[in-house]
């Protein structure tokens, strides 16, 4: 996912988020999923701020924003899907964001596998 190599550069308020910038945050997030969560909720914690470098902006009086982040993810092409264990169809995953894949699946059925580590 080409989207991650922007993570690392991207930075965030410190008083918002004192771990710094997005890679950081999302990294530490996911260090603390519970053992045994769905992949859906794997998926969805590496991906909620994955469109933040696109919508980055710093205003006038120097206040960070991401305004637009949670609604702007980047297409996905179909190639992305590939080994995805999240179940979306590769014939429809380009026309659809991030954030509307990362909707569409944590409301889906929590049967789904869970990961083991």
């Amino acid at each position: 996912m080409p989207e991650l190599l922007a993570l690392p550069s991207c930075p965030q308020p410190e008083n918002f988020h004192p771990e710094g910038e997005v890679y950081r945050h999302t990294r530490l997030m996911l260090s603390m999923l519970p053992r045994g969560c769905t992949e859906t909720f794997a998926f969805g914690t590496l991906l909620h701020d994955i469109a933040k470098p696109r919508c980055f902006a710093v205003a006038a009086d120097g206040k960070m924003t991401y305004y637009g982040h949670t609604i702007r993810a980047p297409r996905w092409p179909p190639r992305s899907c590939v080994g995805c264990a999240v179940h979306v169809s590769c014939r429809t995953a380009w026309r659809i964001s991030c954030a509307t894949i990362c909707v569409c699946v944590c409301s889906a059925d929590a049967n789904r596998p869970r990961l083991n580590a």
